[in-house]
């Protein structure tokens, strides 16, 4: 969805300060039309058509329906952190992740 003068709407993510941090510094000039605390209720939306926003590349890249808007920025790579009990790391299910 765009605005009267053409520039997408931005929907906010307010689930952390990560996602607060991200749209304040992405998304200052652009027109908020939707907020949400929900990665799922995001990508539901941007499906609909009802803006832009982030999503975590695992989420959006597998999603047919979706394209991205911009490539992601370095400086908000959280990467990904598994904590697992020690007598866990072995298992066929850690070592298929």
């Amino acid at each position: 969805m765009r605005d009267q003068g053409g520039e997408p709407r931005c929907m906010g993510v307010e689930c952390c300060g990560f996602h607060k941090s991200w749209i304040r510094q992405s998304g200052s000039g652009l027109s908020h039309n939707f907020y949400s605390d929900d990665t799922l209720l995001t990508q539901s939306a941007i499906r609909e058509g009802m803006g832009v926003s982030i999503l975590p590349c695992f989420m959006a890249d597998t999603d047919p329906l979706l394209e991205r808007f911009c490539d992601p920025d370095p400086a908000y790579n959280l990467r990904l952190w598994v904590l697992l009990h020690p007598d866990l790391k072995r298992t066929v299910r850690v070592l298929a992740f």
